[in-house]
């Protein structure tokens, strides 16, 4: 970096000696836009002056050091092309925004004029009132939340006509959403029915319905833990003691379980959610109320679970 900047130095400074030496400076050069600023400011004068000082000693001293008053006029280069510029681009947006308003001036129809005589004449005519200029952020914000309001003022009857299979309006992130509320005005599952639910799924578990071996897996770790923590050997134990350490470790992962769903439904509304999507597909086959579809969905669970039992 200290290189790269000695070489731009010495590149300005060469430019600046180029400029003295010639009466009629080169266009391209990036010192032309300087003599612009002596007429914006005070300080932007003073600085121009400061400017095109006489030159001062060489660029590089002894040890091939650079010159301190050399840099001090680069970074003054620096900082006048950089207000020209930051200037010449405010003036071209002001004009890019007079060209935006006159065309709208211009192009927009004036559909509030009184006596229609002739339609071409009115097509030409313009006004302020016609353009509609954009909404300040209170405004927006009012308008926001008074669409919000007047749409949550819907949600319930929209919820009512979901429940009861009915079309409504709401989106599955608002279902979802709904669904997950913690408040408890969007609950669609009875604790009974929670409950019954739950006890299905634990025994479906068990049972392995699915052939993925889970509470089977599950129970050997717990077993393995269970027997490292109270540094006992399997093989060394009675066949009492090993039921009753069986015992203990199931009871356990049942608990574990039951709280993880239970849990799961506080916080996320995970079963309702399942069941309400299921009832969905279920509802395009056949019109029905949530309400009969799940006491026939936990009459079908039980049974299955049953019958897998029996096998």
């Amino acid at each position: 970096q200290v290189l790269v900047l000695r070489n731009l130095v010495k590149r300005f400074a060469a430019t600046v000696e180029s400029l003295n030496q010639t009466s009629q400076p080169k266009p391209e050069n990036s010192l032309t836009n300087i003599n612009l600023l002596a007429h914006s400011s005070p300080h932007a004068a003073a600085d121009v002056e400061s400017l095109k000082a006489t030159n001062p000693e060489a660029v590089l001293g002894q040890g091939q050091s650079l010159s301190s008053e050399w840099l001090r006029r680069y970074l003054l280069h620096l900082r006048l092309t950089k207000r020209t510029q930051s200037n010449a681009g405010a003036k071209l947006q002001e004009s890019h925004r007079n060209r935006q308003l006159a065309w709208a001036l211009t192009s927009v129809d004036c559909k509030q004029a009184v006596g229609k005589k002739s339609p071409k004449k009115e097509r030409n005519k313009t006004s302020f009132d016609a353009i509609q200029m954009p909404l300040s952020f209170h405004e927006w914000l009012g308008k926001k939340f008074k669409s919000g309001i007047e749409r949550d003022k819907m949600r319930p009857i929209e919820f009512d006509k979901l429940l009861s299979g009915k079309p409504h309006n709401l989106t599955k992130d608002e279902i979802n959403k709904m669904l997950s509320s913690t408040s408890g005005k969007y609950s669609i599952l009875p604790k009974e029915s929670l409950l019954e639910e739950i006890s299905c799924r634990i025994d479906s578990w068990i049972l392995d319905v699915a052939g993925r071996r889970d509470f089977q897996h599950t129970f050997n770790v717990s077993l393995r833990r269970y027997l490292q923590k109270s540094k006992l050997h399997w093989e060394r134990l009675s066949a009492e003691r090993q039921r009753e350490i069986k015992y203990e470790v199931t009871n356990l992962i049942l608990q574990q379980k039951r709280e993880e769903l239970l849990s799961s439904e506080r916080t996320t509304a995970n079963i309702s959610k399942e069941l309400y999507w299921q009832f969905e597909e279920a509802v395009k086959e056949r019109a029905d109320t949530f309400a009969n579809w799940l006491a026939e969905h936990l009459k079908k669970f039980k049974r299955s679970v049953e019958s897998f039992r029996v096998k």
